[in-house]
Parts: C-alpha cells; structure tokens; sequence
C-alpha cells in the first residue's frame, strides 16, 4: 500500500513575497478592502505512507503562514509539522519523531477598534506551541492470540476476551514550550490598570475593549517549559464484543514515569510566572544568592490513565410518505 498526497501554494522567490508584502500593505491602509476578503496564505503540506503486513512508513510535514493575521477565521498566523514514523509490523517495533509549533487566534467577546472602524478582530491566545518528542514502541504483544486456520471457527467467551488483550512498552524523550495570553480588561489585571491611570489614555481605551490596547493590557495565562523521558507500559485489549449488533468496547490501561531534566525555577509574582522574552523558558527565572540559576530534577512516579471507547453502529430505516391530494 502507498499513498502520496502533496498540497502545494509556496514561493521563496524575494520579489513574489516583496509583491505579496505590497499587497498586505495595501489591504492594511486602504478602507474600501476588507481584509476578511483578501487573505493571503502561503502552505505546503507533504503526506506519505508506504506499507505493507511487515513494515509501514509514514511521512507528514506541513508548513503555513498567514501574511495578514488577526481576523476573523484566521485560527493560526505560522503552522509548522514534521512527522515520521517507521513501524516494524512483525517485531511490533515502532519508532516516530515529531517537531511541531503554532500559534492560535480566538475571538474576544466586545472588542472594536479604535474610532469608528467596526472591523472585528481576533487576538492571539496561544503565542507559541512548540512540542518535539521521539519515540520507541515495543509491541503491542497479544500473548494469548489463536488464528484461524482453515476456515472461520467461532470464538468462545473466553476467547473473545483473551484474542485480542495485549501489553507492550514505550519509551518517548519530550520537549514542550507552551505560552498562552488572556486579555483582561478589568482594574483586576496591572496591564489595563497601568494603562487606564496613564494621563495620556482616551477615554476610548478606558470605556471599551479596543483593539490597540490588546498588546499592552495583556498578560501571560500559561507558560510551559517542560523536558522529560517518559517510559510507559500499556496493556489493553482492542475488542471485546458486546451484545448489540456490530458493536464492541476497548480499552488501554496504562503506567508511566516521567524523569524530568534540569528544570529552571520560575520566578512568581501575585501567584503568576513573570514573562521573559528573551529567555528560552519563556519566564524569568529564580536565581540563588552567587546569581546561578535554581534548577529542579523532579520524578513523577506510577502516572495512571485509563481510556476507554465504544464502537457502535446505529442502523436507520426511513419510509418515504407520499400525499395526494385530489380537489
């Protein structure tokens, strides 16, 4: 089996994008064009998969960016994906790579802009989502598995619960940086209070949710930094057949540590992670009394999950009602 599917809409070519930053300009300063009308993206995305009963490779980059961010349908302004995999089917060896980061946009509820412009805008909630992680499966093993030999033969209740339990082991090394912003514009939150007693704000900005200000009033919800090694063990069991028709459940029960690697102490103010820019983090961070920055090695033990699905098929007649009438 292979399949190939390519989506291409890309230039590198410095006078194509020069042109495609002229025609921003002009949608930003021109007032007859809505800028909701006149998007300008730039993606190309690259799905491969080559398989068969022993081994299965699969292939999933994508690139995306939006020229002219921030409104409405806009969800991200940069998307970017690199995936692999190799699965040793016989073996039930399986190993995947991936390295991907976006940013989100999402509606605030109230917000204009300034004067009498009615444009709506969405604002930027998730500044970054970066997640680099590779991975090395072995299994999923079915230990008490019985095939079918010559011909169909029907399951007992004990084999349809054993035929298909199985157990395996993950190892996966993973790297997320993750900030999210939310925008508060309420005395509550230091940004807008700093703007609302600053001499030289409007009263527009002090009365309504403007557009403008959404830089400067607003604050970091979220920030992640997190590198760690993760082994798992799952066991489960892909199908257990239940009495409806073409209907079973499944589950995964699984146990994980987690070694977390050097992580730099966040520094706190009111109860939050202070922002850093310029820092890898992404918050400023806890130094001791030499000015050395206070690091933690912390271990999560026996981390539990437990998921479970139903599949189920609901079977529908519909009867076609005819009326005549007759005058």
């Amino acid at each position: 089996m292979e399949n190939l599917m390519q989506k291409y809409y890309w230039t590198q070519d410095k006078h194509a994008l020069k042109a495609l930053t002229d025609i921003n300009d002009k949608i930003m300063k021109d007032d007859d064009l809505d800028p909701r009308r006149t998007d300008v993206d730039l993606y190309k995305s690259i799905k491969y998969t080559n398989g068969n009963k022993d081994v299965e490779i699969t292939v999933d980059n994508e690139d995306f960016r939006d020229i002219n961010p921030g409104y409405v349908g806009d969800l991200n302004s940069y998307r970017k994906k690199r995936n692999y995999g190799i699965d040793f089917r016989g073996p039930k060896i399986k190993f995947d790579y991936l390295n991907s980061d976006k940013d989100e946009y999402g509606e605030l509820l109230g917000m204009r802009d300034r004067g009498d412009d009615k444009t709506i805008h969405w604002v930027q909630n998730v500044a970054y989502d970066k997640r680099k992680e590779w991975g090395l499966t072995f299994g999923n093993y079915y230990p008490f598995r019985e095939s079918d030999f010559f011909g169909y033969q029907p399951r007992t209740g004990y084999q349809n619960l054993t035929n298909t339990l199985y157990f395996g082991a993950q190892a996966k090394q993973v790297e997320i940086i993750k900030k999210e912003y939310e925008y508060d514009y309420t005395r509550d939150n230091e940004n807008y209070n700093a703007l609302f007693l600053n001499p030289s704000t409007t009263d527009e900005s002090r009365i309504y949710k403007v557009y403008e200000d959404n830089e400067i009033i607003r604050r970091p919800k979220k920030i992640i930094y997190e590198k760690y090694r993760s082994q798992r063990f799952n066991m489960g069991n892909d199908r257990i057949d239940i009495p409806l028709r073409e209907s079973f459940v499944g589950y995964n029960l699984a146990f994980e540590n987690r070694d977390y690697s050097s992580l730099p102490v966040p520094e706190f103010r009111n109860g939050r992670k202070v922002e850093d820019l310029n820092s890898k983090t992404g918050y400023k961070v806890a130094r001791d009394a030499s000015g050395d920055t206070i690091k933690q090695n912390p271990s999560m033990k026996n981390f539990f999950t437990l998921d479970t699905r139903l599949f189920t098929t609901i079977f529908l007649t519909i009867l076609p009602r005819i009326i005549i009438n007759t005058m």
